[in-house]
């Protein structure tokens, strides 16, 4: 498995290639040439606010990862997301929604 660095994913989020679809938050910061809605003047916005409280828990999440990332910077987040998100038995990367292929789940 490979395991992207920072420079592969910073900036992705809702405006990375794979986001697909409409979406106003991803045309709002295009828009404005924001790298995230976290770099906005205008944090958090009704937008942004109504996203993270739509009930689907990874938009609540989102809304977290973005006031993280004003609070600490880009760089510091994404070195606490990789901690996270990586095994604590082999040290691959995973997502919060699956096992680690050495058969761990780390929730």
């Amino acid at each position: 498995m490979k395991t992207a660095g920072f420079a592969e994913l910073a900036g992705e989020g809702c405006k990375g290639a794979n986001s697909g679809g409409e979406c106003d938050k991803k045309d709002c910061a295009s828009a404005k040439g924001l790298v995230s809605g976290a770099d906005c003047q205008d944090f958090p916005c009704s937008s942004i606010d109504a996203f993270a409280n739509d009930g689907a828990p990874h938009h609540a999440w989102a809304m977290e990862n973005l006031r993280r990332i004003r609070q600490v910077g880009m760089e510091t987040w994404y070195a606490e997301l990789e901690k996270d998100l990586s095994c604590g038995h082999c040290g691959a990367r995973q997502s919060w929604y699956w096992r680690c292929d050495c058969g761990q789940k780390n929730i």
